[in-house]
Formats: structure tokens, sequence, C-alpha cells
């Protein structure tokens, strides 16, 4: 299923903002991602380099 909608997204060609918890979602569906930790942002950056 992440694969399908990461190819839904891409073939979009819109940015789309996906929130989750499930770091296997950042690694299948994002290009780059960024960690909040209280509500601000710690790291942003590619998904390898944030992961």
């Amino acid at each position: 299923m992440r694969k399908e909608l990461r190819e839904m997204i891409h073939s979009c060609r819109v940015p789309c903002i996906i929130v989750t918890h499930d770091l296997r979602d950042v690694a299948c569906i994002g290009d780059q991602a960024c960690l909040l930790e209280k509500g601000k942002i710690t790291l942003t950056g590619s998904t390898q380099d944030v992961m």
C-alpha cells in the first residue's frame, strides 16, 4: 500500500505533507522528512538523513 501511495503522489506532481508516527511510512513514502519534538522542528533533510 505504501508503494502505491508513493507512486500516486509522484504521478500527481504536487507537494504533499504526510503526518505519521510510523518510521516505515517515512522510509517508504517520503523524499524529505522533518522530526518534531515537543512541537519544534529538531531535524530536517532527506528521509535517509533523518532516519
